[in-house]
């Protein structure tokens, strides 16, 4: 079944009508328009349908009919409720949608993602210092630079890996994008840009400075769109912390506050 049909399915079961299954949560039109297959539904709007319908959401995500191939399009529908969860800092949509992907995805990519994100969320990367590098080989291949599934796995196991290691697979996105900052696919621009921001992160927390140079030239080439606006601010906070200018390096994480980017300011105060 798919999520739209499971829903019909346990409205039914309970006897209630589309007004009484959403609760408020949702107005009654977007919700038959779910049933109908006809429409997404957010995440945490589902589970908080079937929380107050006391519908088991184990029970519910077993009889889901979906395969979460790493390349399919419903991977990145999850992908993407795995990223909103963590940035709203909501470890019980977290969990819920972990388990969806620990369930249901045949990639060890995607699964090793989800405990990571979910461990990072609660600051508890201790748990996963089992993880192997033969988990991550993947990254070793000549072309992983050029999907992106395997840049997001790289961004998220980011603060496990040793700094060597870890300025080491950077070296290799540097090589391949370098100089065509914006000719890069959007996404891959985003992600990129992502991948550059969490490297001056984890090189200004662990003190080691090697290649934020580099990265910061290519944070500088990326175009200066809207998608990119808060990596762009990033940026310039990254920069301010290097140069030891904690006024501005303050300011930035004010707006960060400002803009409602609670977590993400919380993150990067060295």
């Amino acid at each position: 079944m798919t999520i739209g049909e499971a829903l019909e399915f346990e409205r039914k079961k309970l006897n209630l009508t589309e007004k009484e299954m959403t609760n408020g949560i949702i107005s009654i039109a977007s919700y038959s328009r779910v049933e109908r297959n006809l429409q997404d539904i957010k995440a945490r709007d589902l589970f908080a349908i079937l929380d107050a319908n006391r519908i088991s959401m184990v029970q519910f995500v077993h009889d889901l009919d979906i395969d979460l191939d790493e390349k399919d399009t419903e991977a990145g529908k999850w992908r993407y409720h795995l990223d909103c969860a963590f940035y709203e800092n909501n470890i019980q949509d977290m969990e819920i949608i972990n388990q969806v992907i620990q369930e249901k995805s045949k990639s060890k990519e995607l699964k090793l993602s989800g405990n990571i994100v979910l461990a990072k969320l609660k600051n508890n990367l201790d748990c996963l210092s089992t993880v192997s590098m033969d988990e991550l080989d993947v990254l070793c291949d000549s072309n992983w630079v050029k999907d992106l599934n395997l840049l997001k796995l790289f961004y998220d196991v980011m603060p496990i890996l040793s700094m060597p290691y870890l300025s080491a697979r950077i070296k290799e996105i540097l090589t391949e994008y370098s100089g065509r900052e914006k000719q890069i696919d959007p996404e891959y621009q985003y992600v990129l840009g992502m991948i550059s921001i969490s490297y001056a992160r984890e090189c200004s927390f662990r003190g080691d400075y090697r290649l934020m140079e580099e990265i910061f030239i290519f944070l500088d080439k990326l175009p200066r769109t809207p998608k990119l606006f808060l990596i762009k601010l990033l940026e310039k906070y990254y920069v301010t912390i290097l140069l030891h200018d904690k006024a501005k390096s303050k300011h930035i994480s004010k707006i960060l506050r400002k803009l409602g980017y609670q977590k993400i300011a919380t993150d990067i105060e060295v």
